[in-house]
């Protein structure tokens, strides 16, 4: 049923589309929230501060880790396509090439912005509560773990392919 709902039971073309919609508005969405001038980050910064809310906290890293990512990930995805095909090979000659520490800045902010991420979507939609609150933090960090270790583990198998 949600593949039906996001509209990717058509032939794959389809499915690029959908998938540059659906990035485009995740992208287009929150950026109306963000403070982009000066003046406006100062505000939010002294505000933030003066509540000392973690969430508040929380989504000014969401912010800073998507900027970053959105950056990174458009580098990677020119470096990538450049080279095509995307092979094995490909990947640890750009690992062995010296890319290792931008791929290890991209991973740790992806992890921190997708979990930071479906934190606030299960705060948003009921499944946090202030009851379960830390039982999902400690979750989240787990999840956080698990990803940065996959991605460490990952690099490790292409710095180290014969090639």
């Amino acid at each position: 049923r949600m593949v039906e709902l996001i509209g990717c039971t058509g032939p794959p073309s389809s499915w690029r589309s959908t998938r540059a919609y659906t990035l485009s508005l995740h992208y287009a969405l929150p950026v109306c929230t963000m403070p982009f001038t000066p003046g406006g980050l100062t505000v939010y910064l002294r505000h933030a501060r003066e509540m000392r809310h973690q969430g508040t906290w929380e989504w000014l890293l969401q912010v800073a880790t998507a900027i970053v990512v959105l950056v990174l990930a458009s580098i990677h995805m020119y470096e990538a396509l450049s080279t095509l095909p995307i092979t094995a090979e490909q990947s640890a000659l750009r690992e062995q090439g010296g890319w290792t520490p931008f791929y290890m800045v991209l991973l740790v902010c992806g992890g921190i912005h997708l979990t930071l991420g479906l934190f606030r979507v299960g705060i948003k939609f009921g499944y946090v509560t202030q009851a379960n609150r830390a039982k999902w933090q400690r979750r989240t960090y787990i999840l956080l773990a698990a990803y940065i270790a996959l991605g460490i583990i990952t690099t490790l198998r292409f710095h180290y392919l014969a090639v």
